[in-house]
Formats: structure tokens, C-alpha cells, sequence
């Protein structure tokens, strides 16, 4: 919480995100600008607040509302929310959550038990749903048999080759450049998955970025495109791992 120098929360401007992405790595530590995308304030910035300090923003809350919960009230001013860093809100550091944008995340992950992962930025990704419970495989390339399963063995996790697909999934997560998608798409289609969660890999400066989740405006609306063609799911964001750890391990 964050309570020197600051004034009344304020209702938050899309030009504010300039001094927010200035400040935030500083605040938490470690670069997190990927996971605070600008199109938080252009789409959600008369539901967010900003708190300003002598020298810039001190805290920031970004209020989003999803149409499957019209009506309830966006946070305000003097609502007694506590003021933190929003990265430090881990679940919603890359989170956008309005199903028009990137479906909910929460849902998909809620339903699935069986996740079929093509690539990854690192071996966070399989390691953190295995370790949640989901039933993780992975496709190694291109051979229609290159699949291994990953899973718990005390505490590790632990990769063996199947030389199979499973017989059905219910998630494909994708770590693959655009140009792939469509044989990634039927390839989920083929399995009976009901989404498709593609993950860019870069930062909202263009960087690379193991968490990042950012994707050109332009490049996005392809991949929605591709998939829900296609009758399935889209998701871009969060981060898949960020969100399977904020939800705990499986029942």
C-alpha cells in the first residue's frame, strides 16, 4: 500500500499510461511493463483510477468489467479500495478479462482437464499445469507421433515420450508464430479442443518476453480470426502460467 504523497484517487485518462509504464518496473523491481498492456487504459480507463504524487503516479487500480456482470458499479474514487502497484496484483498483470477481447480465461481453465501445449517460451508453462493437475501434453514438432507427457514425480516434474496425440484435449496453448496457427487450429479441431490460447511472447515494447502476451492490433485480429472460424475459443492473455498459479492447484 502506497500512502505517502499522494492525493485523491482520480479516474484514469488513456494518455496516463505513459507515466504508469514509467514507473512501474522501478516500483516493482524487475520488468513487468509487458504485462500492462496500453489497451488496459484505452479500452478501461474510465472504470481505473490513478493516484498522483508530486512525481508522478504513486498506485493505480485497473477496474475491468466484464458483460457477463453488467451492472454492477465501476470502482470509484471513494470506494476504500487499498492503493497498490497493479503488478503486484499477480492474477491480473496481464489479465483482460471481457470476453469480447480474449474470452475468460478463467472458464476455459475451469472446464479443461486435458492441455496440449505446442512450444513454450520456457518450461514454466508445462511445469506449473502439471504441477496444477491439468493432464499436459506436449507436441514436439512436426511428427504427427512427437508427444510427450508431462508429470509429477515427487517433487519434480518429469517428461515422457507417449509417441501419440491423446485421444482428446480440451485446451491447445500455442507459443508459434502466426503463420502456424491454422494447421494449429485443426490440429485442435482434431482432438475435440474447445480453445485455442496463443501466446506472443513479446513485451508491449517489442521486446522478447517470456510472460509477454502483447500482439499487434493488426496480428491479433488474424489469429481471432483463425480460430474462431474455425467454431473455438480465443485467448491471448494472461499469461497461462500466471493464471493456472493464481488459481491454485485442481480438486
Amino acid at each position: 500500500m502506497i500512502q505517502v504523497g499522494w492525493t485523491e484517487p482520480r479516474q484514469t485518462r488513456p494518455g496516463d499510461y505513459d507515466a504508469i509504464a514509467a514507473a512501474v518496473d522501478g516500483r516493482w523491481g524487475r520488468p513487468v511493463l509487458a504485462s500492462l498492456p496500453r489497451l488496459f487504459l484505452d479500452h478501461f480507463h474510465r472504470s481505473s483510477l490513478v493516484a498522483d504524487g508530486p512525481a508522478g503516479p504513486v498506485g493505480f487500480l485497473v477496474g475491468i468489467l466484464s458483460p457477463s456482470r453488467a451492472g454492477r458499479d465501476a470502482p470509484s474514487a471513494r470506494s476504500g479500495l487499498p492503493w497498490t502497484w497493479y503488478p503486484r496484483q499477480r492474477r491480473g498483470a496481464c489479465h483482460l478479462d471481457w470476453e469480447d477481447a480474449v474470452g475468460d480465461a478463467g472458464q476455459i481453465l475451469d472446464a479443461a482437464r486435458t492441455v496440449v501445449i505446442v512450444d513454450w517460451p520456457t518450461k514454466d508453462v508445462p511445469e506449473t499445469l502439471a504441477r496444477a493437475g491439468y493432464t499436459v501434453l506436449v507436441k514436439g514438432g512436426p511428427e504427427p507421433d512427437n508427444y510427450s507427457a508431462y508429470e509429477v514425480q515427487g517433487p519434480q516434474v518429469v517428461s515422457r515420450r507417449t509417441g501419440q496425440a491423446p485421444p482428446a484435449a480440451d485446451l491447445v496453448y500455442s507459443y508459434r508464430p502466426i503463420e502456424e496457427l491454422p494447421g494449429i487450429v485443426a490440429m485442435a479441431q482434431g482432438l475435440g479442443a474447445g480453445a485455442v490460447w496463443v501466446q506472443s511472447g513479446v513485451a508491449s515494447d517489442g521486446t522478447k518476453a517470456p510472460n509477454g502476451c502483447w500482439m499487434d492490433q493488426a496480428v491479433s485480429r488474424a489469429a481471432r480470426e483463425i480460430v474462431e472460424s474455425a467454431g473455438l475459443t480465443y485467448l491471448e492473455a494472461p499469461y497461462i502460467a500466471d493464471e493456472v498459479r493464481s488459481r491454485g492447484i485442481r480438486e
